[in-house]
């Protein structure tokens, strides 16, 4: 099946990307409302024929790359889709690149969903109605108050249905280190959210003082990474001396898990982040003559855990162990611009 920007149903395939990309802008990675969103080109057909060319050989792409393939499209919000939004597309290379490696994955993915969808065409065509609808409007809204609670009933007929609504929350934190300020939006799905209430109700836990220690803490890990995978390079004119700073730090709490003892109950706290980083980077210069400056970029993101040991009769401020877990999965470097591989 081809399928790209040119098809004829892009409400449908914008809304197959929302929800392969879990419902969030692809940029800024702020959850969003299917109506908040719009089809995005990662990299973008506003280009000039000489500044396409110049974008697709610092991303390594082949010229014949076609912009309007899925490999290319993502949803993102108006903020990010308006004027100063994303920035230069070559000098954010690595959070680019990123993305562009994301979109490929999920590429079959979108390809099986608008498959299934077009095999049930009337049936999508009432969906994407009702997703689209106005409900702002006192007359829409009365409408689904009549007729979506016996979808549900359907639902209910055939296997169990469970309803949990829970809006998405997002929490600031100022790094003590850095001055700079963090935030983690919590997406939970059902199982997570019954956690979150036990958490909340019979321990009288606080979920955003309890997610910013290990937020600082993902951060200080994050940095060190940068730095030691620019340091790590390796360069054929010596070894290279780095630091990073922070542009752009993003985690996503997804997940919230328990297991309960005799004394005390561990839940175990699940995420996901991506983290942009500009270095600056000192080498030996070539000619024997000093050092040699130059700049990079680095783009890391994956998955981040760490565990509460929740006790009635222990403080809260002991609940956490100064501990996260913060796993690599996949990194990109540029340096002075290009694409290192």
């Amino acid at each position: 099946m081809n399928l790209s920007y040119r098809t004829n149903d892009k409400a449908l395939l914008r809304f197959v990307l929302y929800t392969l990309w879990n419902r969030q802008c692809y940029w800024c990675g702020s959850p969003k409302e299917f109506l908040d969103t719009e089809t995005d080109h990662i990299i973008p057909k506003s280009l000039s024929e000489e500044e396409r060319k110049r974008v697709l050989s610092t991303l390594g792409k082949q010229e014949s790359f076609d912009l309007d393939d899925l490999e290319n499209l993502a949803p993102i919000c108006g903020s990010c889709n308006g004027p100063g939004g994303k920035g230069s597309t070559a000098r954010v290379a690595p959070i680019v690149l990123t993305k562009l490696d994301r979109a490929k994955k999920l590429k079959p993915r979108a390809i099986a969903k608008v498959k299934a969808f077009n095999n049930q065409a009337d049936l999508t065509k009432n969906l994407l109605a009702i997703l689209t609808a106005d409900v702002g409007d006192a007359t829409v809204r009365q409408l689904l108050r009549d007729y979506v609670p016996g979808v549900v009933q359907q639902l209910a007929a055939v296997e169990p249905v469970e309803l949990i609504y829970r809006s998405t929350e997002r929490f600031e934190f100022v790094n003590p280190g850095s001055g700079e300020v963090l935030s983690i939006d919590v997406m939970l799905d059902s199982q997570s959210l019954r956690t979150l209430v036990l958490f909340e109700d019979l321990f009288h836990g606080d979920l955003q003082p309890t997610l910013e220690g290990p937020v600082v803490e993902a951060s200080r890990q994050l940095h060190r990474l940068a730095v030691s995978s620019f340091e790590d390079l390796d360069h054929v004119d010596g070894p290279i001396n780095a630091t990073a700073e922070s542009d752009l730090e993003r985690y996503t709490l997804t997940s919230i898990k328990a297991d309960h003892a005799s004394e005390s109950s561990y839940f175990y706290f699940e995420g996901e982040y991506e983290a942009y980083y500009v270095g600056s980077l000192t080498r030996s210069d070539p000619s024997g003559d000093g050092l040699f400056d130059f700049g990079g970029d680095v783009v890391v993101r994956g998955a981040f855990q760490f565990t509460i040991e929740a006790a009635l009769e222990s403080p809260v401020a002991d609940w956490w162990d100064g501990d996260v877990h913060v796993a690599e999965a996949h990194s990109a470097i540029s340096i002075d611009g290009r694409d290192w591989d």
